[in-house]
Protein backbone atom coordinates (compact mmCIF):
# COMPACT_ATOMS: atom_id res chain seq x y z
CA UNK A 1 0.00 0.00 0.00
CA UNK A 2 1.11 3.61 -1.03
CA UNK A 3 1.54 5.88 1.92
CA UNK A 4 -0.52 8.99 2.75
CA UNK A 5 0.54 12.13 0.32
CA UNK A 6 1.75 13.76 3.41
CA UNK A 7 3.97 11.65 4.61
CA UNK A 8 5.11 10.57 1.42
CA UNK A 9 6.28 14.18 1.07
CA UNK A 10 8.04 14.23 4.77
CA UNK A 11 10.03 11.25 3.79
CA UNK A 12 11.02 12.74 0.25
CA UNK A 13 11.78 16.43 2.08
CA UNK A 14 14.01 14.17 4.41
CA UNK A 15 15.68 12.18 2.19
CA UNK A 16 16.59 15.31 0.13
CA UNK A 17 18.02 17.04 2.62
CA UNK A 18 20.21 13.96 3.70
CA UNK A 19 21.04 13.34 -0.23
CA UNK A 20 22.59 17.25 -0.03
CA UNK A 21 24.82 16.44 3.67
CA UNK A 22 26.05 13.12 1.46
CA UNK A 23 27.68 14.63 -1.61
CA UNK A 24 31.13 15.51 0.77
CA UNK A 25 31.24 12.24 2.33
CA UNK A 26 30.69 10.18 -1.12
CA UNK A 27 33.13 11.98 -3.15
CA UNK A 28 36.01 10.92 -0.63
CA UNK A 29 35.52 7.20 -1.25
CA UNK A 30 36.16 7.56 -4.55
CA UNK A 31 38.64 10.09 -4.20
CA UNK A 32 40.53 9.61 -1.25
CA UNK A 33 41.98 6.35 -2.38
CA UNK A 34 43.96 7.92 -5.11
CA UNK A 35 44.92 11.34 -4.48
CA UNK A 36 46.03 10.71 -0.54
CA UNK A 37 49.94 11.86 -1.21
CA UNK A 38 48.09 15.29 -2.39
CA UNK A 39 46.44 15.94 0.89
CA UNK A 40 49.14 15.06 3.36
CA UNK A 41 48.38 11.69 4.31
CA UNK A 42 51.31 9.47 4.66
CA UNK A 43 50.59 6.25 4.40
CA UNK A 44 47.44 3.92 2.78
CA UNK A 45 46.52 2.89 6.33
CA UNK A 46 45.43 6.83 7.23
CA UNK A 47 42.55 6.39 4.50
CA UNK A 48 41.20 3.22 5.82
CA UNK A 49 41.09 5.10 9.44
CA UNK A 50 39.94 8.58 7.67
CA UNK A 51 36.68 6.61 5.92
CA UNK A 52 36.21 4.24 9.60
CA UNK A 53 36.67 6.83 12.06
CA UNK A 54 33.41 8.85 11.36
CA UNK A 55 31.48 5.44 12.08
CA UNK A 56 33.80 5.10 15.48
CA UNK A 57 32.82 8.57 16.76
CA UNK A 58 29.37 7.08 16.41
CA UNK A 59 29.44 4.08 18.36
CA UNK A 60 31.00 5.80 21.01
CA UNK A 61 28.30 8.32 21.05
CA UNK A 62 25.81 6.64 19.94
CA UNK A 63 23.18 7.06 22.70
CA UNK A 64 23.89 10.24 23.35
CA UNK A 65 23.76 11.90 19.89
CA UNK A 66 20.34 9.83 19.94
CA UNK A 67 19.10 11.45 22.47
CA UNK A 68 20.23 15.04 21.73
CA UNK A 69 18.09 14.41 18.20
CA UNK A 70 15.07 13.67 20.13
CA UNK A 71 15.58 17.02 21.91
CA UNK A 72 15.93 19.26 18.40
CA UNK A 73 13.38 20.09 16.67
CA UNK A 74 13.80 18.31 13.86
CA UNK A 75 13.51 21.12 11.04
CA UNK A 76 16.64 22.73 13.14
CA UNK A 77 17.95 19.12 13.08
CA UNK A 78 18.28 19.00 9.16
CA UNK A 79 19.50 23.02 9.31
CA UNK A 80 22.14 22.74 11.53
CA UNK A 81 23.25 19.19 9.58
CA UNK A 82 23.51 21.50 6.44
CA UNK A 83 25.68 23.84 7.75
CA UNK A 84 27.78 21.47 9.12
CA UNK A 85 28.24 19.26 6.51
CA UNK A 86 29.01 22.19 3.60
CA UNK A 87 31.17 23.27 6.08
CA UNK A 88 33.20 20.41 6.92
CA UNK A 89 32.69 18.99 3.15
CA UNK A 90 34.49 22.66 2.08
CA UNK A 91 37.56 22.00 5.36
CA UNK A 92 38.19 18.92 2.75
CA UNK A 93 39.67 21.08 0.71
CA UNK A 94 42.32 22.71 2.91
CA UNK A 95 43.34 19.67 5.21
CA UNK A 96 46.96 19.22 4.61
CA UNK A 97 47.07 16.68 8.24
CA UNK A 98 46.61 13.62 9.28
CA UNK A 99 45.01 15.38 12.54
CA UNK A 100 42.83 17.96 10.55
CA UNK A 101 41.48 15.24 8.57
CA UNK A 102 40.44 13.04 11.92
CA UNK A 103 39.05 16.21 13.33
CA UNK A 104 37.09 16.82 9.88
CA UNK A 105 35.93 12.96 9.96
CA UNK A 106 34.86 13.22 13.22
CA UNK A 107 32.60 15.95 13.12
CA UNK A 108 30.61 14.52 9.68
CA UNK A 109 30.07 11.34 12.42
CA UNK A 110 28.30 13.70 14.47
CA UNK A 111 26.12 14.80 11.48
CA UNK A 112 25.26 11.89 9.94
CA UNK A 113 24.13 10.35 13.16
CA UNK A 114 21.55 12.96 13.49
CA UNK A 115 20.40 12.69 10.25
CA UNK A 116 20.33 9.06 9.75
CA UNK A 117 18.48 8.90 13.68
CA UNK A 118 15.84 11.48 12.61
CA UNK A 119 15.00 9.46 9.38
CA UNK A 120 14.82 5.82 10.92
CA UNK A 121 12.44 7.21 13.74
CA UNK A 122 10.14 8.98 11.31
CA UNK A 123 9.65 6.42 9.30
CA UNK A 124 9.18 4.10 12.47
CA UNK A 125 6.34 7.00 13.33
CA UNK A 126 4.91 7.65 9.84
CA UNK A 127 4.58 3.84 8.16
CA UNK A 128 2.27 0.67 9.09
CA UNK A 129 3.30 -2.81 7.90
CA UNK A 130 1.93 -2.46 4.69
CA UNK A 131 3.90 0.51 3.62
CA UNK A 132 7.09 0.55 5.72
CA UNK A 133 9.34 -1.40 2.87
CA UNK A 134 8.42 0.99 0.46
CA UNK A 135 8.63 4.38 2.87
CA UNK A 136 12.10 2.80 3.83
CA UNK A 137 13.04 2.10 -0.29
CA UNK A 138 12.09 5.45 -1.14
CA UNK A 139 13.91 6.95 1.54
CA UNK A 140 17.54 5.06 0.99
CA UNK A 141 16.66 5.37 -2.90
CA UNK A 142 16.25 9.05 -2.72
CA UNK A 143 18.95 10.02 -0.18
CA UNK A 144 21.41 7.76 -2.24
CA UNK A 145 21.22 10.31 -5.21
CA UNK A 146 23.41 12.66 -2.99
CA UNK A 147 26.15 9.02 -3.32
CA UNK A 148 25.25 9.26 -6.99
CA UNK A 149 26.80 13.17 -7.41
CA UNK A 150 29.32 12.94 -5.00
CA UNK A 151 30.80 9.40 -6.47
CA UNK A 152 30.57 11.16 -9.94
CA UNK A 153 32.22 14.32 -8.65
CA UNK A 154 34.85 12.87 -6.89
CA UNK A 155 35.54 10.30 -10.40
CA UNK A 156 35.32 13.10 -13.09
CA UNK A 157 36.00 16.27 -11.80
CA UNK A 158 38.96 15.03 -8.93
CA UNK A 159 40.99 13.71 -12.21
CA UNK A 160 40.06 17.02 -14.25
CA UNK A 161 40.51 19.84 -11.72
CA UNK A 162 42.30 18.36 -8.62
CA UNK A 163 40.81 17.31 -5.16
CA UNK A 164 41.05 20.53 -3.20
CA UNK A 165 38.82 22.61 -5.88
CA UNK A 166 35.97 19.51 -6.09
CA UNK A 167 35.81 19.75 -2.30
CA UNK A 168 35.48 23.33 -1.89
CA UNK A 169 32.77 23.57 -4.70
CA UNK A 170 30.54 20.76 -3.28
CA UNK A 171 31.18 22.27 0.16
CA UNK A 172 30.12 25.80 -1.55
CA UNK A 173 27.12 24.21 -2.77
CA UNK A 174 25.69 22.44 0.16
CA UNK A 175 25.63 26.15 2.48
CA UNK A 176 23.66 27.68 -1.13
CA UNK A 177 21.00 24.89 -0.62
CA UNK A 178 20.72 25.51 3.22
CA UNK A 179 18.25 28.60 2.50
CA UNK A 180 15.74 26.89 -0.11
CA UNK A 181 15.94 24.09 2.92
CA UNK A 182 14.79 26.61 5.16
CA UNK A 183 11.87 28.12 3.02
CA UNK A 184 10.96 24.41 1.90
CA UNK A 185 10.25 22.64 4.90
CA UNK A 186 9.17 25.35 7.26
CA UNK A 187 9.08 25.00 10.73
CA UNK A 188 6.58 23.19 11.14
CA UNK A 189 7.31 20.41 8.91
CA UNK A 190 8.64 18.06 11.30
CA UNK A 191 7.64 17.84 14.96
CA UNK A 192 9.46 16.62 18.17
CA UNK A 193 10.43 13.21 18.52
CA UNK A 194 8.61 11.90 21.13
CA UNK A 195 10.28 9.42 22.68
CA UNK A 196 10.93 8.41 26.82
CA UNK A 197 14.55 8.14 26.86
CA UNK A 198 14.53 7.90 30.14
CA UNK A 199 13.01 4.02 29.62
CA UNK A 200 15.98 3.44 27.37
CA UNK A 201 17.98 0.48 28.92
CA UNK A 202 14.40 -0.64 30.16
CA UNK A 203 13.89 -2.12 26.70
CA UNK A 204 17.35 -4.21 26.79
CA UNK A 205 15.28 -7.38 27.29
CA UNK A 206 14.90 -6.85 23.10
CA UNK A 207 18.44 -8.04 22.47
CA UNK A 208 17.31 -11.41 23.75
CA UNK A 209 15.16 -11.91 20.90
CA UNK A 210 16.28 -14.52 18.47
CA UNK A 211 15.45 -11.93 15.66
CA UNK A 212 16.59 -9.07 16.74
CA UNK A 213 20.30 -10.36 17.76
CA UNK A 214 20.12 -11.63 13.91
CA UNK A 215 19.01 -8.78 12.31
CA UNK A 216 21.79 -6.65 14.38
CA UNK A 217 24.75 -9.55 13.64
CA UNK A 218 23.49 -9.32 9.88
CA UNK A 219 23.47 -5.88 9.54
CA UNK A 220 27.27 -5.30 11.59
CA UNK A 221 28.68 -8.11 8.74
CA UNK A 222 26.61 -6.59 6.18
CA UNK A 223 27.90 -3.27 6.39
CA UNK A 224 31.49 -4.47 7.08
CA UNK A 225 31.05 -6.21 3.56
CA UNK A 226 30.17 -3.75 1.22
CA UNK A 227 29.92 -0.33 2.48
CA UNK A 228 32.76 -0.81 4.36
CA UNK A 229 35.22 -3.02 3.05
CA UNK A 230 33.85 -3.11 -1.21
CA UNK A 231 33.07 0.38 -1.58
CA UNK A 232 35.68 2.23 0.65
CA UNK A 233 38.73 -0.07 -1.86
CA UNK A 234 36.64 -0.07 -5.19
CA UNK A 235 39.26 2.46 -6.84
CA UNK A 236 42.30 1.16 -4.65
CA UNK A 237 41.06 -2.83 -6.43
CA UNK A 238 40.23 -1.44 -9.51
CA UNK A 239 44.02 0.41 -9.89
CA UNK A 240 45.75 -3.34 -8.74
CA UNK A 241 43.32 -5.53 -10.69
CA UNK A 242 43.78 -3.17 -14.01
CA UNK A 243 45.89 -0.18 -13.72
CA UNK A 244 45.83 3.58 -13.31
CA UNK A 245 44.13 4.13 -16.64
CA UNK A 246 41.84 1.21 -18.40
CA UNK A 247 40.06 0.94 -21.46
CA UNK A 248 36.31 0.98 -21.48
CA UNK A 249 34.14 1.27 -24.86
CA UNK A 250 37.41 2.57 -26.36
CA UNK A 251 38.52 5.57 -24.35
CA UNK A 252 40.77 6.18 -21.48
CA UNK A 253 39.58 6.39 -17.73
CA UNK A 254 41.16 6.79 -14.50
CA UNK A 255 40.77 4.52 -11.84
CA UNK A 256 38.95 6.47 -9.58
CA UNK A 257 36.87 7.46 -12.86
CA UNK A 258 35.85 3.72 -13.09
CA UNK A 259 34.74 3.36 -9.30
CA UNK A 260 33.11 6.31 -9.75
CA UNK A 261 30.94 5.69 -12.71
CA UNK A 262 30.45 2.22 -11.11
CA UNK A 263 29.33 3.28 -8.03
CA UNK A 264 27.13 6.23 -9.41
CA UNK A 265 24.82 3.91 -11.44
CA UNK A 266 24.20 1.87 -8.32
CA UNK A 267 23.06 4.90 -6.74
CA UNK A 268 21.23 6.40 -10.15
CA UNK A 269 19.50 3.19 -10.23
CA UNK A 270 18.47 3.12 -6.08
CA UNK A 271 15.29 5.63 -6.60
CA UNK A 272 13.69 3.19 -9.33
CA UNK A 273 14.60 -0.44 -7.73
CA UNK A 274 14.40 0.62 -4.10
CA UNK A 275 10.94 1.69 -4.06
CA UNK A 276 9.73 -1.67 -6.05
CA UNK A 277 12.01 -3.79 -3.70
CA UNK A 278 10.23 -2.23 -0.31
CA UNK A 279 6.86 -2.83 -1.82
CA UNK A 280 7.58 -6.12 -2.54
CA UNK A 281 8.38 -7.03 0.79
CA UNK A 282 5.87 -5.51 2.40
CA UNK A 283 3.58 -8.50 0.92
CA UNK A 284 4.31 -11.00 3.46
CA UNK A 285 7.73 -12.17 6.02
CA UNK A 286 7.90 -15.37 3.67
CA UNK A 287 8.44 -13.15 0.77
CA UNK A 288 11.01 -11.23 2.95
CA UNK A 289 13.24 -13.60 3.81
CA UNK A 290 13.35 -15.24 0.14
CA UNK A 291 14.10 -12.06 -1.09
CA UNK A 292 16.99 -11.18 1.18
CA UNK A 293 18.69 -15.16 0.99
CA UNK A 294 18.36 -14.76 -3.24
CA UNK A 295 20.26 -10.99 -2.81
CA UNK A 296 22.99 -12.55 -0.42
CA UNK A 297 23.40 -15.80 -2.92
CA UNK A 298 23.72 -13.28 -6.05
CA UNK A 299 25.66 -11.12 -4.64
CA UNK A 300 28.13 -13.58 -3.58
CA UNK A 301 28.52 -14.91 -7.32
CA UNK A 302 29.00 -11.27 -8.43
CA UNK A 303 32.13 -11.30 -5.89
CA UNK A 304 32.64 -14.65 -7.58
CA UNK A 305 32.66 -12.83 -10.85
CA UNK A 306 35.01 -10.05 -10.11
CA UNK A 307 37.71 -12.69 -9.01
CA UNK A 308 37.55 -15.04 -12.20
CA UNK A 309 37.26 -12.06 -14.88
CA UNK A 310 39.73 -9.22 -15.92
CA UNK A 311 37.62 -7.94 -19.17
CA UNK A 312 37.23 -4.36 -17.65
CA UNK A 313 33.71 -4.29 -19.04
CA UNK A 314 32.42 -7.59 -17.53
CA UNK A 315 34.24 -6.57 -13.98
CA UNK A 316 32.39 -3.41 -13.98
CA UNK A 317 28.80 -4.76 -14.43
CA UNK A 318 29.64 -7.82 -12.15
CA UNK A 319 30.70 -4.79 -9.84
CA UNK A 320 27.60 -3.14 -10.36
CA UNK A 321 25.30 -6.04 -9.70
CA UNK A 322 26.66 -6.73 -6.12
CA UNK A 323 26.51 -3.17 -5.36
CA UNK A 324 22.49 -3.03 -6.46
CA UNK A 325 22.12 -6.33 -4.00
CA UNK A 326 24.17 -4.61 -1.10
CA UNK A 327 21.10 -1.37 -2.00
CA UNK A 328 18.31 -4.15 -1.88
CA UNK A 329 19.64 -6.03 1.52
CA UNK A 330 19.85 -2.77 2.97
CA UNK A 331 16.42 -1.96 2.50
CA UNK A 332 14.97 -5.08 3.77
CA UNK A 333 17.21 -4.72 7.13
CA UNK A 334 16.14 -0.91 7.67
CA UNK A 335 12.50 -2.27 7.02
CA UNK A 336 12.86 -5.14 9.45
CA UNK A 337 14.87 -2.54 11.68
CA UNK A 338 12.31 -0.28 11.18
CA UNK A 339 9.46 -2.79 11.86
CA UNK A 340 10.93 -3.93 15.28
CA UNK A 341 10.80 -0.37 16.36
CA UNK A 342 7.12 0.71 15.75
CA UNK A 343 6.30 0.64 19.27
CA UNK A 344 7.79 1.98 22.42
CA UNK A 345 10.84 0.78 21.91
CA UNK A 346 11.90 2.61 18.92
CA UNK A 347 14.20 4.53 20.48
CA UNK A 348 16.51 1.71 22.25
CA UNK A 349 16.31 -0.57 18.60
CA UNK A 350 17.31 1.89 15.90
CA UNK A 351 19.85 2.88 18.48
CA UNK A 352 21.32 -0.29 18.74
CA UNK A 353 20.59 -0.46 14.75
CA UNK A 354 22.42 1.82 13.73
CA UNK A 355 25.71 1.44 16.61
CA UNK A 356 25.68 -2.28 15.33
CA UNK A 357 25.98 -1.33 11.51
CA UNK A 358 28.02 1.48 12.15
CA UNK A 359 30.37 -0.80 13.92
CA UNK A 360 30.54 -3.47 10.65
CA UNK A 361 30.74 0.00 8.53
CA UNK A 362 33.46 0.91 10.79
CA UNK A 363 35.33 -2.03 10.59
CA UNK A 364 34.76 -2.48 6.96
CA UNK A 365 37.18 0.29 5.84
CA UNK A 366 40.31 -1.07 7.99
CA UNK A 367 39.78 -5.00 6.75
CA UNK A 368 40.14 -3.98 3.18
CA UNK A 369 43.18 -1.89 3.40
CA UNK A 370 44.57 -4.87 5.91
CA UNK A 371 44.40 -7.29 2.71
CA UNK A 372 47.28 -6.67 0.58
CA UNK A 373 45.50 -8.35 -1.99
CA UNK A 374 42.63 -7.81 -3.71
CA UNK A 375 42.32 -11.72 -4.45
CA UNK A 376 42.54 -12.33 -0.82
CA UNK A 377 39.90 -9.26 0.09
CA UNK A 378 37.43 -10.89 -1.96
CA UNK A 379 37.90 -14.34 -0.83
CA UNK A 380 37.23 -13.38 2.58
CA UNK A 381 33.86 -11.02 1.60
CA UNK A 382 32.81 -14.09 -0.46
CA UNK A 383 33.23 -16.37 3.12
CA UNK A 384 31.15 -13.52 4.88
CA UNK A 385 28.35 -13.74 2.52
CA UNK A 386 28.34 -17.70 2.53
CA UNK A 387 27.90 -17.46 5.89
CA UNK A 388 25.17 -15.14 6.19
CA UNK A 389 23.20 -17.02 3.49
CA UNK A 390 23.75 -20.57 5.82
CA UNK A 391 22.56 -18.77 8.69
CA UNK A 392 19.44 -17.02 6.87
CA UNK A 393 18.83 -20.63 5.54
CA UNK A 394 18.47 -22.28 8.41
CA UNK A 395 16.53 -20.28 10.75
CA UNK A 396 13.83 -19.50 7.89
CA UNK A 397 13.42 -23.43 7.86
CA UNK A 398 13.18 -24.09 11.29
CA UNK A 399 10.81 -21.45 11.64
CA UNK A 400 9.04 -22.98 8.92
CA UNK A 401 9.26 -26.43 11.27
CA UNK A 402 7.98 -24.77 13.75
CA UNK A 403 4.96 -23.06 12.83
Amino acid sequence: MKAEPAVKKRIVGLSLVTAVCLTGDSMLYIALPIYWENVGLTGLWQVGILLSINRLIRIVLGPLLGWLSSRIPRTSNLVIALILSGVITVGYGFAHSFAYWVLLRCLWGIVWMLLRMGAYITIADESTSENRGYLTGMYNGLYRVGSLFGMAAGGLLADTIGFSRVSILLGCLILITTPIAVLKLGKSSFGYQDEKTGYFWAHARKLKEFEVGRLLFTGLLLTMTFEGALCSTLSYVIHSFFTDRVELFSLIVGAATLSGLIQASRWALAPVISPIIGSLIDKSPKVRILTFIAALTIGGLGIGAMLWTRNVVLWSCAGLLVLLMATLLTVILDSWAAEKAADDSKYFMMTVYTISVDVGAAIGPVVGYLFHSPVVLFRFLLGVLFILVVIWTFSAQWRSIRT
